[in-house]
């Protein structure tokens, strides 16, 4: 039976998918510079940090985070502030709120760019014109393998690696006067949460589907059913109601909102995937006046942030067999038919990610393929091995206790983030 190793990290070089690399570039100060001061090298200690911002005035930095203040979410974003003070020496204090009471998804943006916000939390494909390049990347988001923990863990790296060495995609954010921190985070690959089962296209034909992003709405319709736009908070009673019948989404978020209490019958392709949604992190306000240590070390304790992505992911989703289970639903396949459908409108995708006016669509397809493979070698050098299920996963958390994505994050952060951090 296959397992999840992890073996000690060694010193890897592999290069970047391009050559073009964007970075972070704060939007206020001189020159559009940071607040001044010396910079340290990537690796410095904390106790390297804490002298370099000794003279720095206390700031406090408004963090506006996910939804719920009560999830495994919550919990990484409070690592990742609690991190932030502590190397800084209490220097840096992020107040962090949840449920976005001052702006709305799709609005964070505007907000961090006004300064109302010092870094937020957005989910670009709720305006994905505002975000043409991004959007062609969400596009080609059903391309790689899907499973669990090994080939999430791999797309979650591989396309922030694209995204990062993507030029257009940096510029979809810093055209708007914003920082970028982390360009995109996409969640753990969709599935289909129905309140009945649903594997073939008859079953599939007329059935409504809450999507979030234009690609769903593409995949959607090639299985012949009817895409409906919804917000997510609302999905619950929509499913209650039979407003809707089904929602695409990461098992993440079915966990996260109570999706499985009514809709406990879960879908996945036979081969790849559905598609994935991301998150942003991106920063202004306050932010573009720190001295330039002072960005440095919240951008390098990203890797808190990191870590916590997958480890959480890796919960919820866990989670998420308890809550099928406890609520008499299942796991499905889609059928023969229905597969050929879903690999007909991945094509499609690409097709028109090939005839995109936002970038270089044929090379932003290539720089995936590339990135998947770089990755996937990558945590294939440390050891990680693939389960074959989530139920898999969830026996051998009980009998060994949690998964440790440490090595592969020391690689994302040491390989890729290193080269973006502010300079």
């Amino acid at each position: 039976m296959k397992r999840f190793l992890t073996a000690g990290a060694t010193a890897l070089t592999l290069s970047l998918v391009t050559g073009c690399a964007g970075g972070v570039l704060p939007s206020g100060g001189d020159d559009g510079a940071s607040g001044g001061g010396d910079g340290l090298p990537y690796g410095a200690s904390k106790e390297e940090f804490q002298e370099a911002l000794s003279d720095m005035d206390p700031v406090t930095l408004t963090f506006q985070a996910s939804n719920s203040p009560t999830t495994p979410t919550a919990d990484k974003e409070r690592a990742w502030a609690e991190a932030i003070e502590e190397w800084s020496d209490g220097k840096i204090t992020m107040d962090v709120v949840h449920g976005q009471p001052i702006a709305s998804y799709g609005e964070v943006t505007t907000a961090v760019a006004d300064g109302r916000i010092d870094i937020g939390l957005e989910i670009p494909i709720y305006e994905p014109a505002e975000y043409p390049a991004i959007n062609d990347l969400v596009r080609l988001s059903s391309t790689g393998g899907s499973g669990a923990t090994l080939p999430e863990m791999v797309n979650v790296a591989a396309n922030q690696d694209v995204a990062w060495n993507t030029p257009e995609i940096i510029e979809d954010y810093e055209s708007k006067g914003v920082s970028v921190l982390v360009p995109v985070e996409f969640e753990y690959a969709n599935t289909l949460m129905c309140s009945s089962p649903v594997r073939t296209m008859p079953e599939l034909k007329g059935k409504s589907i809450r999507a979030g992003s234009s690609s769903d709405v593409t995949i959607t319709e090639s299985l012949g059913a009817t895409p409906v736009s919804m917000d997510y908070t609302e999905v619950y009673e929509g499913l209650q109601r039979s407003v809707v019948d089904c929602v695409m989404g990461g098992l993440k978020i079915g966990t996260q909102f109570g999706y499985f209490e009514v809709a406990p019958e879960v879908t996945n392709p036979q081969s790849g995937a559905f598609g994935r949604n991301p998150t942003s992190v991106i920063a202004g306000g306050t932010w573009d006046t720190l001295p330039l240590a002072a960005q440095q070390l919240i951008f390098d304790r990203l890797d808190i942030y990191l870590h916590g992505h997958y480890t959480t992911s890796t919960d919820f989703n866990v989670n998420a067999v308890d809550a099928i289970n406890e609520q008499g639903g299942g796991f499905h396949t889609l059928d023969d038919a229905s597969q050929s459908a879903l690999e007909e409108a991945k094509g499609e995708l690409r097709d028109e990610v090939a005839e995109s006016s936002a970038l270089d669509g044929a090379e932003l397809t290539t720089d995936l393929d590339a990135a998947l493979e770089k990755w996937r070698s990558v945590a294939l050098d440390l050891g990680m091995e693939e389960f074959d299920d989530w139920a898999e996963v969830h026996s051998y958390i009980e009998e060994n206790g949690d998964i440790d994505p440490q090595e592969f994050v020391d690689e994302v952060s040491s390989q890729l983030y290193s080269q973006h951090r502010p300079e």
